[in-house]
């Protein structure tokens, strides 16, 4: 009897942890491969950049820019607009903090450190702080209902207080409608083009551009009916055209050619219920450059995500290895460059 009940509660547990996608595991299939960023061919060298290279575009005049995080010996980190030649090496660079846009009219636009917006003609200009518009959405609607509280047929004085919670609702309501109306008149008249920038939205007229946060809201949802929001509208509005990227992630150079599963990770769960499990392991890489090729492997927290996507820089043997970060870590991917000797 105690055979079948420890058969049983086995099979039982069995069944809820392969439920809970545990995967069996396995040995690395290649303890010989080189780990990468070494790798097994002595022509190819690959080598960190100590930083991170998000989007990349082209200039009028042939060099590159960057948005890149710039990794410090000390630990520390910065983040920059960068103008690169071909070989990545940094000519020109600005601040940024967090957020950017770079126009195709080649302005550049960036978060300051105390979250205004930035504007730069080109690297070596002046700064520029893009004014706020003048158009104050809430102040707006808040000085509406000040004044239909104090003073007209919805003054709350009339009304015992019985009643104030839907007078209060009433003027909601009505100080919402009219500040969109002077919302669509003062920001949407004339307005050529919208680009977010972090918490702001750019504004693009014809003759002058502004950025602007604040808009209106309601306390009572259900009392805009089906109009749209302001921000809603301006999500809708015509993108501000970006700079053509010029390098985009290349899935013909580099491939897996093989997993394997040495553990498994566990997430949430308790003492009682187990977690969700993830396997962990080994991912071998081939990359292959001018008919030569090269081999490596990297441990991955996620073995079934592809750890390192490559990109190329056009008409160059420069390619851009991007290397996920793990858990936890998601301040620091890091950007490996890889050149064929």
């Amino acid at each position: 009897m105690n055979l079948i009940v420890k058969g049983i509660v086995f099979f039982i547990i069995t069944t809820i942890v392969i439920s809970c996608g545990y995967t069996k595991t396995e040995d690395d299939k290649f303890p010989d491969m080189e780990v990468f960023p070494e790798n097994s061919n002595t022509e190819i060298a690959i080598q960190p950049l100590k930083m991170k290279i998000y989007d990349m575009y082209s200039s009028n005049n042939a060099t590159l820019y960057a948005a890149v995080n710039f990794f410090y010996d000390d630990g520390s980190t910065g983040q920059y607009i960068m103008e690169m030649d071909n070989e990545l090496n940094s000519i020109d660079s600005i601040p940024r903090h967090g957020s950017y846009f770079i126009a195709k009219n080649e302005n550049f636009y960036v978060n300051d450190k105390n979250g205004n917006v930035i504007k730069y003609h080109d690297l070596k200009s002046k700064p520029q702080k893009v004014p706020i518009h003048p158009f104050h959405g809430q102040l707006y609607k808040d000085d509406i209902e000040k004044k239909l509280k104090e003073k007209g047929s919805y003054a709350l004085n009339k009304f015992p207080d019985s009643l104030h919670y839907d007078i209060s609702r009433k003027i909601d309501s009505i100080s919402y409608h009219k500040s969109v109306d002077e919302f669509n008149k003062q920001v949407l008249t004339n307005l050529e083009c919208v680009r977010d920038i972090g918490d702001w939205y750019l504004l693009t007229y014809p003759q002058n551009e502004f950025i602007i946060k604040e808009m209106p809201t309601l306390l009572w949802k259900e009392n805009i009916g089906n109009r749209k929001e302001p921000y809603e509208q301006l999500n809708e509005f015509d993108q501000c055209q970006r700079r053509d990227k010029f390098i985009k992630v290349d899935n013909k150079s580099l491939s897996i050619k093989d997993k394997a599963v040495t553990a498994n990770g566990s997430s949430g769960g308790n003492h009682f219920v187990p977690g969700t499990f993830y396997p962990k392991g080994y991912q071998y890489y081939e990359f292959n450059i001018n008919d030569t090729t090269t081999q490596f492997k990297i441990f991955a927290e996620h073995v079934l995500a592809q750890k390192i996507t490559s990109r190329n820089i056009p008409n160059t043997n420069i390619y851009l290895l991007d290397v996920k970060p793990e858990i936890y870590d998601y301040d620091h991917p890091t950007t490996y460059i890889i050149v064929k000797e």
